[in-house]
Formats: C-alpha cells, structure tokens, sequence
C-alpha cells in the first residue's frame, strides 16, 4: 500500500498494535491469503500475527484477531542448562 490505510479495530486492541500494523501495510510485508475466504490475510511480524480482512469496497483493513506467536517447541541445551 502506498499510504497507510484506514484501520478499524474492532476488538479494541492497543493503538501500539494498530499502528504495527499500518506501518507494516505501507512497508509491504508479506501476508497470507485466507484459502477459504476471498480479502481475509494472515500477517505476521516478529512475535505476533494478526487476522485482517481488507474491504474491496472501501479499501479499509479491518483488524479482527491478534496472538500472540509461540518460540520453537524445541530447547536448545543451553536453554535447558539454565533451567536446571
């Protein structure tokens, strides 16, 4: 996107993540399509993904859902070192 888009938070998630997530739009990150729903994307960023559905109508991205995304299942030794 060439600007930042209009941006309805729906779930009243903090601005710090609205704002994420404009920023993220106008840079092009990658999202992934929805294969069962047409203008519904997958964006993820650092530790987190968010659900959007982008309005062919009025061009507005409309925020639905944020979670946090998990580390790897997998500990390293040294992970597990300090645990111990």
């Amino acid at each position: 996107m060439e600007q930042q888009p209009t941006i309805d938070n729906l779930q009243n998630y903090p601005a710090a993540v609205v704002d994420q997530l404009g920023k993220l739009l106008v840079e092009s990150v990658s999202a992934r399509q929805d294969p069962h729903r047409k203008n519904f994307y997958d964006v993820e960023h650092a530790d987190r993904a968010l659900f959007i559905h982008l309005s062919p109508l009025t061009g507005k991205v409309i925020l639905l859902a944020m979670w946090r995304l998990l580390g790897s299942p997998f500990a390293s030794f040294e992970e597990v070192a300090e645990v111990m």
